[in-house]
C-alpha cells in the first residue's frame, strides 16, 4: 500500500530535488503540495511548484498558503536559487488558463487547485485521511503553525510530521547561528516545536555532514536524463553560488542539499537513527531564529545519523529517470 504524503514547501532548487525524491518513490502517493514564500516570493514558488508538477507528469494538488511570516517581512534566498527560484532559467508558465499566482503580499485563498489557504486544506486532508497522511515541512513553518493554532488535534490526525529546520549545535546558514527556514518565521517555528508532539526534525547541520561533493553532484545532472537535465538547468545559480564559496577545495567541496535529506529521512525513517529531545527557538537579539537543543524534554525525534552512501544512491535514483 502506497504512502500518503503532503509537502509543504517553498520551491527553490533543493525543494525541487527534494519533491523528486519523494514523488518518484514507488511507495508514495503525494497528495499535494502547500506552497508558502521562503526560498523566494510566494508568486514565484507557487508558480514552481506548477513547473514541479508538469515536470514529474503527476496528479497531485498546489495549494497556496502564506506569502509572509507571521510577524514582519522575511528575507529570501534568492542570490542562491535565482530571483525565480529555479536559476532564472526562463522557464515557460506552467499554470493553466485563467490561472493566476497570488502576489507576495497575498494569501492562497482562490488559488487553482482550493479555495482554501494551504492551512486549512491541510487540516481538511488529515481530517479525511486520518493517521494516513505523512507531512513534509521544506519551507517556512508558517503554513504549519496557522493550521495547528486552527486545529490543535492536528498533530493526532498525521501519521508523521518530518521537518526541514534548525542547527543543533548553532552552526547557521543565513547567520552565524540560525538556519534558513527557522529564521524566516522563528515564532512558526516556535510554535510547532512546542506543539507537535511526535514531530521529526532534520537540521541544516545534518546536510552538511552528509552532502556530496559538487563534483558528485555536477556528474549526476550531467546524465542527460530529463529530471537530471531539470536540475542541472534550475540550479545553475546555485552552483555558481557553491563555487563562490568552495574556496580551496574547488569541485570537492561540499554541495549540502538540505530538503532533499529531509525528505530521505522521510521517505526511509527506518534506514536513519533519531534521539528525543526537545527545541527552544531564540526569538530576541542577534541569535533570533536559532534551535537550542532541550536534552530534558523528549517530545520531537531529532536526526542524528544515516549512511551517506544511501543517502547519495537515493539521489542517483531520482536523478536516473
Amino acid at each position: 500500500m502506497q504512502r500518503s504524503f503532503w509537502i509543504d514547501t517553498d520551491p527553490g532548487v533543493d525543494d525541487a530535488l527534494a519533491i523528486l525524491l519523494c514523488a518518484l518513490d514507488p511507495q508514495i502517493h503525494l497528495l499535494a503540495l502547500s506552497v508558502c514564500g521562503g526560498n523566494v516570493g510566494l508568486n514565484h514558488t507557487f508558480r514552481n511548484a506548477h513547473r514541479l508538477r508538469a515536470q514529474l507528469q503527476q496528479d497531485f494538488a498546489i495549494v497556496a498558503g502564506a506569502a509572509q511570516p507571521l510577524l514582519g517581512v522575511a528575507p529570501d534566498a534568492a542570490f542562491v536559487h535565482g530571483g525565480d527560484g529555479f536559476g532564472d532559467a526562463q522557464w515557460p508558465d506552467a499554470l493553466g488558463s485563467g490561472e493566476s499566482a497570488p502576489g507576495n503580499g497575498e494569501s492562497g485563498q482562490g488559488a487553482v487547485d482550493s479555495a482554501l489557504h494551504a492551512a486549512q486544506a491541510l487540516i481538511e486532508a488529515a481530517r479525511s485521511h486520518p493517521q494516513q497522511l505523512e507531512v513534509l515541512a521544506l519551507g517556512p513553518l508558517t503554513n504549519l503553525a496557522l493550521a495547528l493554532k486552527l486545529e490543535p488535534n492536528l498533530p493526532n490526525l498525521v501519521k508523521r510530521l518530518s521537518i526541514m529546520g534548525g542547527a543543533f549545535t548553532q552552526q547557521g546558514n543565513i547567520s552565524a547561528f540560525a538556519e534558513f527556514n527557522i529564521a524566516v518565521d522563528p515564532e512558526a517555528a516556535a510554535i510547532v516545536f512546542q506543539g507537535w508532539p511526535g514531530a521529526v526534525v532534520i537540521d541544516w547541520e545534518a546536510t552538511v555532514r552528509y552532502a556530496p561533493t559538487i563534483a558528485w553532484t555536477e556528474a549526476q545532472f550531467a546524465s542527460g536524463k530529463p529530471h537530471a537535465e531539470f536540475m542541472r538547468k534550475i540550479s545553475r545559480k546555485t552552483l555558481q553560488f557553491k563555487h563562490s564559496i568552495a574556496g580551496s577545495a574547488g569541485a570537492e567541496a561540499p554541495w549540502a542539499w538540505a530538503d532533499p535529506i529531509a525528505a530521505f529521512a522521510a521517505v526511509h525513517p527506518d534506514r536513519c537513527q533519531f534521539q528525543s529531545a526537545g527545541i527552544e527557538t531564540v526569538l530576541h537579539g542577534p541569535a533570533r531564529g536559532a534551535t537550542l537543543v532541550n536534552p530534558r524534554q523528549d517530545h520531537l525525534q531529532l536526526l542524528t545519523s544515516l549512511d551517506p552512501l544511501e543517502f547519495h544512491q537515493a539521489l542517483s535514483a531520482c536523478l536516473a529517470v
